[in-house]
């Protein structure tokens, strides 16, 4: 295979994250050519609708996986958190990226001081972060908005005090504004999506693309993009849930932070042997909370 048509969305984050794909293809597989190929979703066309009432972040999967399989594409690049706890038997991620940074951060405008305001009105269409801010500030209103980051962004001029983004979204777009504040939340008090901050390339299983692309993966990042969405597999919850799950490796050491349905925050800190057995204990007290 000469050619890797790699199929994304066509938002600026979008782009860029094919881009990086492409780039470490051509960096891991020396003479291996690549096509970016922007597919227009039915996601991306209907915005005046929130996504779960149009179908969800699956609409974005599925017209990918049709794609894959009508060979008009050898590759789809996803952000791993978009992406359901279990694919249909005919695809595979037989690669991620590195992980970028996996925190959220809350944007707001220098001019404003989100702390003396009352009851301030926070941006954000998850309802993980929902339960996560409203946990770390009861008062604040939080209402839902959708579009592309530099789209929410612009949300602050809009009613908005301040908007919950990702920060590898915001590291990624190297966003530096001087009338901006960005502020990351610590991954220990707000836990991340599953697979947060991850770059997945989707293919059809057993396919001669999914062999070479197996040669950019980052298998530190598979372990995490793997065990992360196992957990949310075992509860039964998809990307639109209010639940997160981020798990960290430090020396040998895997530490799992995961939450559902309340912001009680289950914790297991244990060994890579015993980390299969763990993540079930885990998904049993989340399904308890």
């Amino acid at each position: 295979m000469r050619k890797i048509r790699i199929g994304t969305r066509g938002s600026l984050l979008a782009l860029k994250q094919a881009q990086m794909v492409s780039e470490e293809i051509k960096r891991r597989i020396p003479y291996t050519e690549t096509e970016i190929i922007v597919i227009s979703t039915k996601g991306d066309k209907i915005t005046d609708r929130p996504l779960l009432s149009i179908g969800g972040k699956g609409l974005f999967i599925n017209e990918f996986e049709a794609a894959l399989e009508n060979n008009e594409i050898d590759v789809a690049v996803h952000s791993g958190k978009d992406m359901p706890s279990s694919l249909k038997p005919q695809f595979d991620v037989p690669a991620v990226l590195k992980r970028g940074n996996p925190a959220d951060v809350i944007i707001t405008n220098t001019k404003s001081d989100i702390n003396s305001i009352s009851q301030p009105v926070i941006g954000t269409g998850s309802p993980r972060r929902k339960i996560m801010i409203k946990s770390l500030m009861p008062n604040c209103r939080v209402d839902g908005i959708r579009g592309n980051v530099p789209t929410r962004i612009e949300k602050l001029n809009c009613g908005f005090d301040a908007v919950i983004l990702s920060a590898a979204a915001i590291e990624r777009l190297d966003i530096k504004n001087p009338d901006l504040n960005i502020v990351p939340f610590s991954t220990e008090t707000f836990i991340p999506a599953a697979a947060q901050a991850i770059i997945a390339c989707e293919t059809l299983k057993n396919s001669e693309a999914a062999e070479i692309i197996k040669k950019i993966n980052h298998s530190g990042t598979m372990a995490a993009f793997k065990y992360e969405r196992k957990i949310m597999e075992l509860i039964g919850a998809d990307c639109h849930a209010p639940a997160g799950a981020y798990i960290s490796e430090n020396n040998g050491l895997y530490s799992i932070r995961a939450f559902f349905n309340t912001p009680k925050i289950v914790k297991r800190l244990c060994s890579k042997t015993d980390i299969d057995q763990e993540i079930k204990n885990v998904a049993l007290e989340l399904m308890k909370c």
